[in-house]
């Protein structure tokens, strides 16, 4: 129990955002409107104040708080979840949508297979206007740690990780601004299994303002990538060198993404095959 008498959620839903808006309030209710499980939505309100006007805020299983000073979305993030209540942890941003059964269908594929630390699924693309244009996130079955030794193919928007396995891996690093989420990612692979639902349970917007849009091709989180790639790659066993050239591989398509060379994952055709988020 909570210490307000209420039973302690299943999922607690952690939505961090800097503006209030439509796409925000769909976002909401689509946490909202979810069944099978027990759940909160912490919506994290980054500098920006609590417009308790928007009926979602009554709502008992929502917590708004806010951060006083921005300091990106990472900080934001953990400033949810040090205030969430559940034993799994879930995502969703702002201007995605959480589409009918997936956290209930997260939550029993991490009650069958204690191995797993995070889940994610596939996800639709969508425009501004909420209409669907393809998919993305597509994974081999079972585990794909290996694959994240060469790209980062966990949609962040999608997952639910175990709160315990989240709080021993450190959590969110505040310090990153970009690639918070693969860094995260990384670090929890070293503590068990990362599986892909190959379900469409999550819609990604596509828009001009995307935080992926504005990645640099080089800085801190470059190399804080790449050493957790090098530790993931140890602890599974893997060749230090083979890492190592995969490395080179990976910082060159981020160089070739920065100059637009090179389109996100989500902004590609869907393949029969593995489709990358990143």
């Amino acid at each position: 129990m909570t210490a307000d008498g209420v039973a302690t959620p299943t999922v607690s839903v952690l939505l961090a955002t800097n503006v209030l808006n439509d796409w925000l309030d769909q976002a909401v209710r689509s946490v909202l409107d979810q069944g099978g499980v027990d759940l909160e939505l912490v919506v994290v309100h980054d500098q920006i104040d609590v417009d308790h006007d928007r009926p979602w805020t009554a709502d008992p299983r929502v917590r708004c708080v806010t951060t006083g000073t921005s300091r990106g979305l990472s900080h934001a993030l953990t400033v949810g979840a040090r205030v969430a209540q559940g034993r799994y942890l879930a995502r969703l941003d702002g201007d995605d949508l959480a589409l009918p059964g997936r956290l209930q269908a997260q939550a029993l594929h991490l009650q069958a297979h204690p191995e797993v630390v995070l889940l994610g699924t596939v996800a639709r693309t969508i425009d501004e206007r909420g209409a669907v244009t393809g998919r993305f996130g597509m994974t081999p079955a079972g585990d794909v740690r290996a694959v994240l030794l060469t790209r980062n193919v966990v949609i962040h928007s999608s997952v639910m990780m175990r709160r315990d396995a989240y709080e021993a891996s450190g959590g969110y690093d505040p310090s990153l601004r970009q690639m918070e989420d693969y860094d995260l990612w990384l670090r929890l692979a070293l503590q068990g299994e990362v599986h892909v639902l190959q379900r469409e349970l999550t819609e990604y917007r596509v828009h001009g303002g995307q935080m992926s849009r504005r990645a640099a091709s080089s800085g801190t989180y470059i190399d804080v990538v790449i050493r957790g790639r090098l530790d993931l790659a140890r602890h599974l066993g893997r060749s230090r060198l083979l890492q190592h050239l995969r490395n080179t591989a990976w910082r060159a398509v981020q160089v070739a993404r920065g100059r637009g060379w090179r389109r996100p994952g989500y902004e590609r055709p869907a393949a029969s095959g593995p489709v990358s988020s990143s």
